[in-house]
C-alpha cells in the first residue's frame, strides 16, 4: 500500500494525462512546462463567484483508467478572501457527490477529506512569482500563507486546474502497473 497523500502536494509533480473510462471532466489537467494559457478577463473586474467540479483519483492497477478511488465534489463559492498578488481568491466549499464517485475501500488511505464536505481557500495567480505561469493558490490554514499548489489553465471565465500523476506506468517484477494520485478541477469564475 502506498503512503497517505496529503490534501495538497507542496512541490509540483509531473502530470501525465491519459483518458480512461471514468474520465468525466476532461482528458487531463494542465501540464507543467507547457506554454501558459491565461486570459484573466476584463481589466478591473470584481470576481464574485466560483462554481464547478473537482475529482481525486488514486490507483495502483494493471490497467490505465481503472481507479480504486475516484471521488467527485461539486465546488461553489460566493465569498472572497484576500490573497496578496492574486487575481481573485475564494473560500470554496467542496460538496461530496457519492452517486458520481467510485470507492473500492481505498480512498480513506489515500487522501484527507475522502467522502466528506470541506472548504479550501483557493486563489488565482495568473503570473505566479513573475514567471509567467498561472497557478491556483491554496491557503494553508496551518501556516497562514497562500502557496502555489496547482497548475492552471485560465481562459476567463473558464478555469481548469490540477496536480499529480494520472495513469503513469511503472514496471515492477516484469509487470506494468499504472499509478494515479491526481487532483483535477474545472470551474467557472466570474
Amino acid at each position: 500500500m502506498f503512503p497517505r497523500v496529503p490534501p495538497l502536494l507542496v512541490a509540483p509533480i509531473l502530470l501525465a494525462g491519459c483518458p480512461g473510462p471514468t474520465a468525466r471532466l476532461a482528458d487531463s489537467a494542465p501540464q507543467p512546462y507547457e506554454e501558459p494559457s491565461v486570459d484573466p478577463g476584463p481589466e478591473g473586474h470584481a470576481f464574485t463567484s466560483f462554481s464547478g467540479t473537482t475529482e481525486w483519483r488514486w490507483a495502483w492497477s494493471k490497467q490505465p483508467g481503472e481507479y480504486a478511488c475516484d471521488l467527485v465534489w461539486e465546488t461553489e463559492s460566493t465569498a472572497s478572501q484576500h490573497c496578496e498578488g492574486c487575481d481573485w481568491a475564494f473560500d470554496v466549499t467542496f460538496t461530496y457527490q457519492p452517486d458520481q464517485s467510485v470507492d473500492t475501500d481505498d480512498c480513506f488511505a489515500t487522501v484527507d477529506n475522502a467522502e466528506t464536505d470541506f472548504t479550501w481557500g483557493l486563489g488565482m495567480s495568473s503570473d505566479y512569482l513573475g514567471y509567467g505561469f498561472p497557478f491556483v493558490m491554496y491557503y494553508n490554514k496551518a501556516s497562514g500563507y497562500w502557496q502555489g499548489s496547482f497548475y492552471a489553465d485560465w481562459q476567463y471565465p473558464d478555469l481548469v486546474w490540477g496536480l499529480g500523476s494520472l495513469d503513469r506506468p511503472y514496471t515492477q517484477n516484469g509487470a506494468t502497473y499504472y499509478y494515479s494520485a491526481n487532483w483535477y478541477g474545472k470551474a467557472t469564475v466570474q
